[in-house]
């Protein structure tokens, strides 16, 4: 699996330690300098189409900075449940675009726990990514709409007549009452 690392200039170490760690377990990883030259845009759109994960590492320096958030707000937009994986460095306040996803926590734990974690939670390398869905929850198709044919035919012809009567219709109907004959019905209205 090919993980993207999203972090605070400042947490480089951490993120280059968890890539390690994922390329120990068969991952690829990368960060943004791994992206080569161009803006900062185009750097997290290319780390964006090439990951097939996104591992965002909270610390108190990543929430200050806007392009670490910006970062993330790129990310969350891709996929806002199954992409992101949030491992928070140490205690701080988690961004609330991933406050709903459980996150691995790295603080005060050993580097062996941190491991263990951030192996259990990426998955073994050689197992393709699966999106979940669930069919029980999808709509099911109107009987009102679908197979009513005919009834869509009366009420194009309906409404078809109703536009020609307007534009028959005189003048008078809208400047001073309605005409003595109606262009449709071919009736007295009387005025």
């Amino acid at each position: 699996m090919r993980f993207f690392i999203s972090r605070a200039g400042e947490d480089a170490a951490c993120a280059a330690w968890i890539a390690g760690v994922l390329r120990e377990e068969g991952h690829e990883a990368r960060l943004q300098e791994d992206f080569g030259t161009g803006s900062f845009p185009d750097k997290i759109g290319r780390a964006l189409r090439w990951a097939d994960r996104c591992i965002a590492v909270p610390s108190a320096r990543y929430v200050e900075k806007p392009y670490a958030r910006a970062e993330l707000d790129a990310t969350y937009a891709r996929d806002p449940a199954g992409f992101i994986i949030p491992v928070r460095l140490e205690a701080c306040e988690i961004p609330e675009q991933i406050r709903h996803l459980i996150y691995v926590d790295f603080a005060g734990k050993s580097d062996e726990e941190r491991r263990r974690e951030l192996r259990d939670r990426a998955g073994p390398a050689d197992v393709p990514l699966r999106i979940r869905t669930s069919i029980q929850k999808l709509p099911t198709a109107d009987p009102y709409v679908i197979g009513r044919d005919a009834e869509l035919q009366w009420l194009e012809e309906v409404i078809g007549m109703a536009i020609s009567c307007s534009i028959k219709a005189s003048p008078r109907r809208f400047f001073g009452g309605l005409p003595k004959a109606s262009a449709c019905s071919g009736r007295g209205t009387g005025s």
